[in-house]
């Protein structure tokens, strides 16, 4: 069956996640992602921690279904060999330093007068234009930029990062959006075209609802931990075993979390009879649901939450919740084989396509495993040419 992007060339000039994370996601789809790294180190984050086998977490993450081809892009010689590939790639996806593709020969005036039907997408902190241009930007800086600190963490507590790296993988998301747009539109004009992803932009764009509050109301979110300002009863509760998160929205929620736990007279406490109620005495709610809940198995109570269509989730780490029924049945978790036979799980793309499937997925490369293939697929070289490559370092010393 023909994969959704089958016959699309990505060459990626990306590091770290945000960038790597796009061009992945292009390669479940089927189109053929040949990764550039500098020859004896690679991409940086394959020296992450933990690392199991030789193979990073992180690397083998946002690096699966790709090709991996070692290039010296300091020399002239590196830069006119991408500049042959680039005439049948499709994409380039690049989140170098600001200013660096320009050193290299690599910026999309220049890869768009080869190819016009090229799309370019750069990914950057800041944008490329601007007095913010060269500002470095990662992902917890760019959190803390762009207010996400502020809302994250305990009323009484200090601003805190969210751990997950959202704004990298946001920016990813949003890359592979815009490109999968310009591709669309490719169709229809035959060109090309530059895309562009800031991360702070996306980071105030995942503030959601929070930046909509401020800016209709003049006044900055506070942080409120796992309470809300909005609805109640929601929050973390405790069973006499464990913990769990219930999100009662409205008042048909809450009145299906009365009757599942046997207390009818929460809903006829005047006190509690609508949401608005409900978030003007919410300490004294949550009292009176605490008592209730701190006698009960916290299994128990969920499962018949969940049975009486109450919104509820017991508070799993990672390693539950990636062994848990829900990631089972959703093949959440898949495996994947490296070069060397040895296999690498993974987690899926967050989608699935009915009419045309994902590829299945291959491990991370080796660091220049793919050398070999470019020398002949892409370059075609004879053996004096190949020979003439190497003595110029272009695949490294």
């Amino acid at each position: 069956m023909t994969l959704p992007l089958q016959g699309i060339r990505v060459l990626e000039l990306a590091r770290t996640v945000a960038g790597p994370f796009c061009s992945m996601t292009l390669a479940d789809m089927g189109a053929e992602v040949i990764k550039i790294e500098e020859p004896g180190r690679g991409d940086d984050v394959r020296y992450l921690a933990p690392q199991v086998d030789g193979v990073s977490s992180v690397f083998a993450l946002v690096n699966r279904n790709k090709r991996s081809v070692t290039l010296d892009l300091r020399l002239e010689e590196s830069q006119c060999v991408l500049h042959e590939l680039v005439k049948s790639c499709d994409i380039v996806a690049e989140n170098f330093s600001t200013g660096v593709v320009d050193k290299y020969n690599l910026s999309y005036e220049v890869l768009s007068s080869i190819n016009p039907r090229l799309i370019y997408c750069s990914v950057s902190g800041y944008g490329r234009q601007g007095e913010f241009a060269r500002r470095p930007g990662f992902d917890p800086v760019v959190q803390a930029d762009a207010g996400l600190f502020s809302i994250n963490g305990a009323a009484d507590g200090p601003p805190t990062r969210i751990a997950a790296p959202i704004v990298d993988v946001g920016s990813g998301m949003s890359a592979l959006n815009a490109i999968l747009a310009a591709l669309y539109t490719r169709e229809k004009t035959g060109r090309g075209q530059y895309v562009e992803v800031a991360l702070f932009d996306v980071a105030v764009a995942l503030s959601s609802y929070f930046a909509m509050n401020y800016l209709m109301t003049g006044s900055s979110p506070n942080r409120l931990g796992n309470d809300s300002s909005t609805s109640q009863p929601v929050g973390l509760f405790s069973a006499s075993n464990g913990t769990f998160y219930l999100s009662c929205s409205n008042d048909r929620s809450f009145r299906k979390l009365a009757a599942c736990i046997d207390a009818p007279a929460l809903v006829d406490d005047p006190r509690f009879a609508t949401n608005a109620d409900r978030c003007a005495n919410g300490d004294a709610l949550r009292e009176e649901l605490a008592a209730i809940f701190n006698t009960m198995d916290c299994d128990t109570i969920v499962g018949e939450m969940l049975t009486a269509g109450v919104p509820v989730g017991r508070t799993f780490t990672i390693g539950e919740a990636l062994e848990s029924p829900v990631a089972r049945s959703r093949g959440t978790v898949s495996n994947a084989v490296r070069a060397n036979g040895r296999p690498v799980p993974n987690v899926k793309a967050p989608f699935d396509l009915h009419g045309t499937p994902l590829l299945a997925p291959k491990a991370c490369p080796e660091l220049g495993e793919a050398n070999q293939w470019f020398l002949d697929e892409i370059l075609g070289c004879d053996e004096a040419r190949a020979a003439e490559l190497a003595a110029a370092g272009v695949f490294g010393q």
